[in-house]
């Protein structure tokens, strides 16, 4: 192969991964902003932190497949291994809290009442 066919095929190679990186970048951006922005402000995102990271990578794979089928099917079991405990981790550390949270508002409303927000009547009015 001549040096002017590599210089070719070297200038096209990196122009297409500059459009994959360059379209990961803004797919980045839109996620962020439509899905972890918007679940934080709304409250829904907490038990499901680790899956819009797992959503993350897979589109990130998703251009590595793009560039390097062979790096992309390597790199999905490595994260698929070093993922999964932190997966699971996060959903115990999530129920955790949940069940944290509901022995603490069991004790506050044997402390204080099951009034609901609502002032006793001591009858001194």
């Amino acid at each position: 192969m001549s040096t002017d066919i590599r210089k070719q095929i070297s200038m096209k190679t990196k122009k297409y991964n500059r459009i994959i990186y360059g379209g990961l970048f803004v797919a980045s951006l839109l996620y962020d902003r439509a899905i972890i922005r918007r679940g934080e402000r709304q409250g829904w995102l907490e038990p499901y932190t680790a899956l819009t990271v797992v959503a993350g990578v897979l589109y990130t794979l998703a251009g590595v497949w793009a560039v390097d089928r062979k790096a992309a099917v390597m790199t999905f079991w490595a994260f698929v291994f070093s993922g999964s405990p932190m997966i699971v981790g996060d959903l115990e550390r999530y129920l955790e809290r949940v069940r944290n949270g509901d022995a603490a508002l069991e004790h506050l409303a044997a402390r204080h009442g099951k009034g609901h927000g609502e002032p006793k009547c001591t009858g001194d009015d």
